[in-house]
């Protein structure tokens, strides 16, 4: 029994197995053997480990394992990680696409700023680079160090001791004069202490939340955008997610409540009280979008910007809801029937979205650019909205827009990539939308990453690469740059499963 993986790790992933008519039974399992999801297309929940997928089609059996993630992206440049711990940049040397001779070795994590990488090797060293203010610059030796994590511009690096040591910058975001401080010069000794433990992190504008080992939170940087989590301290204990808009922060705890804190409309709001407890959070650039267990739908944040933070005029749609999508200025709610609800952003989005919506009916899921969504559907047909710039508009390619399979974007421009393995673009033409110079190369493709400024990147079945969009946001592949990337390894569980 064949089975094929499609898709990026870290976002969603396709597996599909063939000669079983009455369809396989698809189940996804982490590192540790634990049932993580089922199904055929499922939202990668664990891109750091090896992410195994067995199908079940009578007594017949299949698996495959997908390797960790190996592709990462600043705002304008990849990095790869190769299984020989070697590294590969490409895209803006402002942000990190030129490593400048510092080259690791022997390296087994990245993490990634807005501008810069960060490398942590087998022996517990780091190296970065990219924009030295972004953290590209570390500034002294590190060593002992078991995790990374990127900031908004720096990092955060977790020490086998569970110490933490941070480097980049701290932002200001309302400071008119755009002026910013060294991270190590404003955490003091207890601030640092105070971050132990480290295993997660996001951050606003100037903000940053950490969540710890022991499922607490803290926070550092300005208070504004949620870099003070004392207001809601004492609420945050069993967080088991943290999400972040520009301005605020907000957690998911293990028993569905949700406390959102920082620049928002109610700071300190606590969304445990809403009906049915908390699933899953969304976010914006300015709004948190809750879901709650009864398929209803709440949203918090910052007011007057239209981006969401209303849904008076939607709240009787949003029911039976299965997942909340966001662009950067608006929401799509997609139910369990398969239709959506969108709302925010109106001036862009909206008249667009009304147009279209006769149209959305078996959706199976969504993807966004910045300012524009695509749905794909049951039998792989695409329908577009928003500003048409930005993809919102498909009609050029629609008569190429079947058999699709799974669909990626950047904050510009959308690809679509088909069952057969090649990939239709829209939106942004220098911005990966027109990807007629590859058009070519682009076959037997399984997977696609991007940049948010601008570029792409597919990988192809025997793991080559193909670029294309903004040459400055890592558009361009230069020869000497020439990498393969492991993407799956198919039955290699023969011992343990017949195909």
């Amino acid at each position: 029994m064949p089975l094929e993986v499609l898709g990026a790790r870290g976002g969603t992933l396709l597996a599909r197995a063939g000669h079983c008519p009455q369809g396989a039974r698809l189940v996804w399992r982490d590192a540790r053997g634990t049932v993580v999801a089922d199904g055929e297309r499922v939202d990668d929940p664990v891109p750091d480990e090896a992410l195994t997928v067995t199908a079940t089609c009578g007594d017949r059996r299949a698996g495959a394992v997908l390797a960790v993630r190996s592709v990462f992206s600043t705002s304008s440049a990849f990095a790869i990680l190769r299984e020989d711990g070697t590294v590969t940049a490409w895209g803006s040397p402002a942000a990190g696409g030129d490593m400048g001779g510092r080259e690791p070795r022997g390296a087994i994590q990245i993490a990634a700023s807005e501008r810069a990488f960060a490398a942590r090797g087998r022996d517990g060293g780091v190296v970065a680079w990219g924009d030295a203010a972004a953290g590209g610059d570390i500034g002294r030796p590190l060593s002992g160090i078991a995790g990374l994590y990127g900031l908004h511009r720096g990092f955060l690096a977790r020490g086998a001791d569970g110490r933490a040591h941070v480097w980049g910058s701290a932002i200001r975001p309302f400071d008119e004069d755009g002026n910013q401080d060294n991270l190590s010069d404003v955490l003091d000794a207890p601030a640092l202490d105070a971050l132990r433990n480290a295993t997660h992190v996001v951050s606003s504008l100037g903000g940053h939340a950490v969540l710890k080992r022991d499922g607490r939170v803290a926070a550092f940087g300005d208070a504004q955008v949620g870099g003070d989590v004392s207001p809601v301290a004492d609420d945050l204990s069993d967080v088991v997610r943290l999400v972040a808009t520009d301005y605020s922060m907000a957690a998911l705890l293990a028993d569905g409540r949700a406390v959102v804190w920082g620049g928002v409309t109610d700071p300190g709001v606590h969304a445990g009280g809403l009906s049915g407890g908390v699933l899953s959070l969304a976010s914006n650039s300015a709004v948190h979008a809750l879901l709650h267990a009864d398929g209803s739908v709440n949203v918090l944040g910052v007011g007057l910007l239209g981006r969401g933070e209303e849904i008076s005029g939607v709240r009787g749609r949003l029911t039976a809801v299965r997942r909340i999508y966001a662009s950067k200025t608006a929401f799509a709610a997609l139910g369990h029937d398969g239709r959506v609800v969108g709302w925010g952003d109106d001036e862009r989005i909206g008249e667009s979205f009304r147009e279209v919506e006769p149209r959305l009916r078996d959706v199976v899921s969504i993807a966004s650019t910045e300012t524009s969504f695509a749905a794909l559907t049951r039998d792989g047909r695409v329908v577009t909205w928003g500003e048409a710039r930005t993809g919102g508009d498909s009609r050029a390619v629609a008569p190429e827009l079947t058999g699709v399979a799974l669909l990626f974007a950047n904050d510009y421009a959308f690809a679509a990539l088909k069952t057969d393995g090649t990939v239709v673009t829209w939106g942004a033409a220098g911005e990966g939308g027109d990807s007629s110079s590859v058009r070519g190369m682009l076959r037997d493709v399984r997977a696609i990453h991007s940049t948010p400024l601008g570029g792409f990147v597919a990988i192809r079945r025997d793991g080559t690469l193909v670029a294309w969009g903004s040459a400055s946001a890592g558009g361009v592949l230069p020869r000497s740059h020439a990498s393969r990337v492991p993407h799956s390894v198919v039955n290699s569980l023969r011992s343990q499963y017949r195909s």
